[in-house]
């Protein structure tokens, strides 16, 4: 359908005009007739297109998720149909439900075709969705894709023949390893996109009707997806070029469904819509992995008993008090207040914050995609599911109290915004203010600031946005523009400029009639007043800080505060009240919910020193771990989150340790932990020795400087030369023992600071520069090997230096280039094992580099977990819970594909092999552990 551009650089490249062979034509009914034009080149046959859509899968694979379980079955068996109209031959069509956050759907070479869930829900019947298939198959069809992929590989490679799958992954590795040195070639005229599609419709119209679903679905569909409303243009704005593409295009498809034969209409096809709408409620609601599992040599699987209680993200009492919600990173718990205790949860994976309704009877919730669901209170169920579709790219976002209205600000590509209110119900427009911003006069940063609005993951960031508690009023402010939206009337209202002074910096709501906000130097005439006519009720100094407004009393939550991440500013008193190092925090009245150290939520009382109530929440997914550590006999495993750290022994799968988080951790072959903790009250930041037989703790070495990691046992930190000097050059980087203290080395970075790299189990460390640093000019000039081998290089530009050493004493071991074809990709991280150094790139790729030659021995997509030196095998991920291993002393050669692949049921947070490579522990995001054997594992189908 192609909406507009999908999120991966090489899918967006594959749509481009071509030819196909007749269609299937039913007796009297004339098929389309797309002959080859001479012009056009194909280098691939079928066989080889299945193959380079195989490299293209595997290349974009990890930016989304495939679902492969038994709700997608329903779209591969409409495609089926679909296909049994085509021509006979060998290309294998598969139908694949991904979830992106977009209502789209696009091709890739070799017959894959991708329909997202939001699309799904976007649809209001089979016939729909088979009109979106169909289109797609017309780029099939029309073999779009190895058209525009012979012109790339010409053009990028000069290559004009491929052969087997070995040769043909090879040349697309080269196609990414060069694409920058011909840039010119990754553009697509508009006027050839637009044949491209329009020959696509004509597909499209044939193909859905032949089948047996009703052609006049897909402009049906076009319309209110594309958001034409109906509008063709007229003769006087074609006359001018007034007419939108998007209204050009609706106007051919009207004209194709209308003049399509009667004859050309197949046996009806479709479920019946009672049917079908159960399927969409089933797609819109799916909150699983995408996959089943699938896995080989499981010597032992444990779930961590207890688990590590995931970080709260957020509290708040219902608008009566007598509820009270806790959100982490996937769910939501609902509590009552008296008695404390939990009435239930479901999942919100990803979601922003959630939030009770007005009336306290539902809970709201929404995340990026746009999908908002209702929770009722009493019942404990889900009362209400959509998927807004929003052609527009938001930037920010803000639900309403009550989870009916969706507030949209969207960039468009002339840096221009628009702020538009929508019904969630209905994806109705009840409000637009065009031109609300203008990023014109930003200059690069405007530029800059509109490509990450692509992929926003804020809400609320740039343009701050809020409904007032009762969704009466909606309020946004940017710099100068402010505007206020009174929701019922749908339309703006004036404010008085005791307000809008206080929309500059932050601002929140105290009540449906109370606006506290930021104003002057340092917030030195910051204040509360009435809303919306402005009446003041008392002045403050907040300071620097972002405001936030209790869900009951007259209290300002304050994030942060000097050294906590919450305060909380008693309004009538004019003071700080309290303080808490978690910023997951609400207040009612005299009492208040927060996180206590151990993990349980308490309720507490301001007059009292201890809890009136606590309680554990249940075992949620691990969120990003902040650190994690195994013991060399695979006895021990330390993990930690933010705000929230455990250590298992794990041959009893007892957890030993619930402690706060830390950011660095080791466990030796003697079972002490050493783990970096970060500053807390009077605690200074230190690495603690933990006895894990015993139990015993003590203080190790302290911490001072604040750009210090830990790496295993080794603590880097990165110093400026001069005080308050820049960190990006002119620095010291010093690396010493976490288990003694004990200073190792240190070397001075006089010019660029460079990025670096620590493999903790082969004790090496990499710094890397681009080689037009001058940093990297002194390392290969002083070095003569190095010199001849940087002359030698092809393509300088964008190429890299990457200097190993022995992280034990900075004694250099190794320099490698690393060529990138003009800055085609860039390099993240270096790790090494033996003679093997792994890279990982921007490209989702590993490569894998003979130190000793300097050769590149190895490439791959995903991004390598582990490598075990002993054996040579690689182990890559390139998917939530997939895993895939690679034999490198079997498998030389620029690009090879896996000789296994696990697929786990959850996420993988931890893979690590033992010394001697033959186990592998993983770890998941459902705190399950495995133990695997791997000769079990690459033993298996050989």
């Amino acid at each position: 359908m192609r909406l507009r551009a999908p999120f991966i650089i090489f899918v967006l490249l594959v749509s481009f005009c071509a030819s196909a062979p007749p269609l299937i034509a039913q007796q009297g009914c004339p098929a389309p007739n797309f002959r080859p034009s001479p012009k056009e080149k194909i280098i691939f046959n079928e066989q080889q297109e299945m193959d380079l859509g195989d490299a293209v899968a595997e290349h974009v694979q990890r930016s989304y998720r495939v679902i492969d379980d038994t709700i997608a079955d329903n779209v591969q068996r409409i495609g089926d149909r679909l296909v049994s109209h085509l021509p006979a031959g060998d290309m294998k069509y598969r139908f694949l439900l991904v979830d992106i956050p977009e209502a789209n759907a696009y091709t890739l070479a070799g017959g894959r075709v991708y329909v997202t869930r939001k699309l799904v829900a976007a649809t209001k019947s089979e016939d729909e969705l088979a009109g979106v298939l169909s289109h797609e198959l017309g780029h099939n069809l029309m073999r779009d894709l190895p058209i525009r992929y012979t012109y790339l590989f010409d053009k990028v490679l000069g290559v004009t023949q491929v052969g087997d799958r070995k040769d043909i992954f090879e040349k697309y590795h080269q196609l990414l390893e060069n694409i920058a040195k011909k840039a010119g070639s990754l553009r697509i005229k508009d006027r050839e996109e637009q044949e491209s599609q329009v020959d696509a419709d004509r597909v499209a119209m044939y193909l859905a009707a032949q089948s047996g679903y009703a052609p006049q679905a897909v402009p049906q569909f076009w319309d209110r997806l594309a958001e034409t409303k109906g509008k063709t243009g007229s003769a006087f704005a074609n006359l001018f070029g007034f007419t939108k593409p998007e209204q050009v295009r609706l106007r051919e498809m009207l004209r194709l469904a209308n003049a399509l034969p009667t004859s050309c209409v197949g046996a009806r096809a479709a479920a019946a819509p009672e049917a079908y709408d159960k399927w969409k409620a089933a797609v819109t609601a799916y909150t699983g992995l995408g996959h089943r599992e699938a896995l080989r040599g499981v010597l032992d699987r444990k779930v961590l008993n207890p688990p590590l209680r995931s970080d709260i993200q957020h509290l708040q009492f219902s608008p009566n008090g007598k509820y009270v919600l806790a959100q982490d990173d996937t769910s939501v718990f609902v509590l009552s207040r008296q008695p404390f205790e939990i009435l239930f949860r479901f999942d919100a994976p990803d979601a922003y914050p959630a939030k009770f309704s007005p009336d306290s009877e539902s809970v709201v919730f929404y995340n990026r995609r746009l999908h908002v669901e209702r929770w009722s209170v009493a019942q404990e169920t889900r009362t209400g599911l959509q998927e807004i579709v929003i052609i527009k790219n938001c930037v920010d976002t803000a639900l309403s109290p009550d989870g009916r209205l969706l507030a949209c600000h969207a960039l468009q590509s002339d840096l221009n915004s628009d702020l538009t209110i929508y019904a969630v119900d209905s994806g109705a427009e009840i409000f637009q203010k065009k031109n609300f911003y203008n990023l014109d006069g930003t200059g690069f940063l405007g530029y800059l600031i509109y490509l990450g609005a692509l992929y926003s993951e804020g809400e609320s960031s740039f343009v701050r946005m809020a409904f007032s508690p009762d969704g009466k009023y909606f309020l946004a402010a940017r710099g100068d523009k402010r505007i206020c939206v009174d929701v019922k009337l749908s339309q703006t209202i004036s404010l008085p400029s005791s307000v809008e002074r206080l929309l500059g910096s932050s601002f929140a709501f105290l009540g449906p009639d109370r606006l506290v906000g930021i104003a002057g130097d340092k917030g030195a005439k910051s204040a509360v007043v009435r809303f919306p006519s402005g009446e003041k009720i008392v002045d403050l100094n907040l300071g620097v800080t972002s405001v936030d407004g209790a869900t009951h009393g007259d209290f300002v939550l304050l994030r942060p505060i000097e050294k906590y991440a919450l305060g909380v500013l008693d309004i009538a008193r004019q003071k700080i009240v309290m303080a808490n190092q978690q910023a997951a925090f609400d207040i009612y009245d005299r009492e208040f919910v927060a996180e206590r150290r151990n993990g349980e939520l308490g309720l507490y009382s301001a007059d009292k020193d201890a809890a009136l109530a606590t309680l554990s929440l249940p075992r949620s997914t691990l969120g990003t771990l902040r650190a994690k550590a195994l013991s060399p006999d695979r006895r021990w495993l330390a993990v930690s989150q933010r705000n929230r750290g455990a250590v298992w022994n794990l041959e009893r799968n007892e957890r030993i340790f619930h402690v706060r988080g830390f950011r660095g951790a080791f466990i030796g072959e003697d079972g002490m932990l050493y783990a970096d903790f970060p500053e807390y009250r009077e605690d200074k930041r230190n690495i603690a020795h933990v006895n894990l037989a015993t139990r015993e703790a003590s203080p190790g070495m302290m911490i001072q400087e604040k750009r210090a990691t830990q790496y295993g046992w080794f603590i880097v930190q990165t110093k400026p030369a001069k005080k308050d000097g820049p960190i990006w050059r002119d620095v010291t980087v010093e690396v010493s023992d976490a288990r003694s203290g004990q200073w190792l080395w240190t070397r001075a970075f006089p010019k660029e600071t460079p990025s670096m790299s620590v493999s903790e189990q082969d004790g090496t460390m990499a710094f890397f520069w681009m080689v037009d640093r001058d940093s990297a000019k002194d390392e290969i000039k002083n070095d003569p090997a190095l010199k001849n081998r940087f002359d030698q290089l092809k393509d300088k530009t964008g190429a890299y230096l990457v200097l190993l050493v022995d992280a034990r004493t900075g004694k250099p071991l190794s320099k490698l280039l690393v060529e990138t074809g003009k800055g085609s990709f860039f390099i993240a991280s270096v790790h090494t094992t033996g003679d093997m150094a792994v890279i990982t790139d921007t490209q989702n790729r590993t490569l894998v580099y003979a130190l000793s030659s300097g050769e590149e021995i190895a490439k791959t997509f995903g991004t390598g977990e582990a490598l075990a030196k002993s054996t040579g095998l690689l182990c890559v991920s390139n998917g939530r819970g997939k895993l895939a291993f690679y034999d490198l002393r079997a498998k030389k050669g620029a690009a090879f594909e896996p000789t296994q692949k696990l697929v786990f049921g959850s996420p993988i947070s931890m893979a690590e092999f033992s010394a001697d490579g033959k186990r592998l522990f993983v770890l998941t995001a459902d705190q399950t552990a495995y133990l695997l054997d791997m000769t079990a594992v690459m033993a298996a189908n050989r």
